[in-house]
């Protein structure tokens, strides 16, 4: 706005007022001849009929089924990683390269079609992968059958693993049951003892007297399990994170747990601890642990002491941690050399926000 002003000023008086100002704050006077205004004229002729460099002049060379976008706050979807479809993380956005629509990244951060996420087994037989499913913490189960109710928002995740039709989550064993096997409130012995075995009454009959060892309830215990009359433990699973205090809400029922230095399966079997650390993780540079820290408290590029705004407990069972040497990116879902972590501040993916 003060070119143009000094400018008028030179054109009405050249030798005074304009050329002092000019001087003055150390500008030129522009050329304003015929040949002059036709150079000009040429020049942006050809810098309008210039395409734009593409992705890949830019610096930024994209894969197969990416799309490269100059301004990206959006998280991007992932098969293994649930995650909102509005998810953007704060502050500046950033050139790179996304997904196209109707895509979404594998394990292998490799951009595939959603429909082959969905194809993704889960780990529990009688769950489905969906495209619009429940987070876990607002999953409908046996105790609390309208649990979205005290469920924050947002409530739907991409590619999450729900209960099948005609099935609900029983937090007592953690894996879906069919409906009507859920104990009610009135009568969750009977319900308990049905799904572990046959009640006392049967089992007293099949059983003679005199090779009877062990009482009816310790009897329907399979192998590695020990009969509790009051049990509230959430039990230890290799395939379900659970922290070592946990106890489900509710009175304790009588039922069969695993015994001390074993843990659930996938086929529900009570097996040594060990066996749990063999399982695989998602991510190759992650290994499992016996004592590791819950998903929202591990560390990240851009806040390497996360478990300072993390609510306890902040350590679960058998959880996949990146190896040494590595640490979780949270813009991409996976585990990354520490010397290859951008700069502090430069994606501040570990602050989400949800519009």
């Amino acid at each position: 706005m003060f070119l143009p002003l000094v400018v008028a000023i030179f054109l009405v008086c050249p030798e005074t007022i304009g050329a002092r100002m000019l001087k003055k704050h150390d500008l030129t006077v522009p050329d304003f001849s015929e040949e002059a205004t036709t150079e000009m004229s040429e020049t942006t002729e050809m810098s309008e009929t210039e395409e734009p460099p593409a992705p890949g002049e830019s610096g930024q060379e994209c894969r197969e089924n990416e799309v490269f976008v100059e301004c990206s706050r959006k998280c991007g979807l992932h098969c293994h990683i649930p995650t909102w479809d509005k998810c953007e993380f704060e502050g500046p956005c950033y050139p790179r390269c996304e997904c196209k629509e109707g895509y979404a990244r594998d394990h292998e951060d490799n951009c595939v079609p959603e429909e082959e996420c969905l194809s993704v087994p889960c780990s529990e037989p009688n769950e489905v992968r969906k495209r619009r499913g429940l987070k876990e913490s607002c999953r409908p189960t046996c105790d609390n059958r309208n649990f979205t109710e005290l469920c924050d928002e947002p409530m739907d995740l991409s590619f999450v693993c729900e209960c099948k039709p005609g099935y609900i989550l029983d937090e007592a064993f953690g894996k879906c049951i069919p409906i009507e096997e859920c104990k009610t409130e009135n009568s969750s012995s009977e319900a308990t003892t049905e799904r572990t075995g046959s009640t006392e009454t049967s089992e007293a009959t099949e059983t003679p007297e005199t090779e009877k060892t062990t009482t009816p309830e310790e009897s329907k215990c399979q192998e590695n399990e020990v009969f509790v009359e009051c049990s509230k433990k959430c039990e230890q699973h290799c395939h379900f994170p659970v922290w070592e205090g946990c106890e489900l809400q509710g009175p304790c029922v009588p039922r069969c747990e695993c015994k001390e230095g074993y843990a659930r399966d996938r086929e529900d079997n009570c097996v040594p601890e060990g066996e749990c650390l063999l399982v695989p993780c998602d991510d190759p540079n992650e290994v499992r642990t016996r004592q590791g820290l819950k998903d929202v408290c591990r560390p990240t590029c851009d806040h390497r002491n996360f478990t300072e705004l993390c609510n306890e407990p902040t350590h679960v069972s058998f959880a996949c941690e990146c190896k040494p040497g590595y640490i979780l990116d949270e813009l991409f879902g996976k585990c990354v050399p520490l010397s290859e972590c951008e700069g502090e501040g430069m994606f501040p993916s570990s602050l989400w926000s949800w519009g």
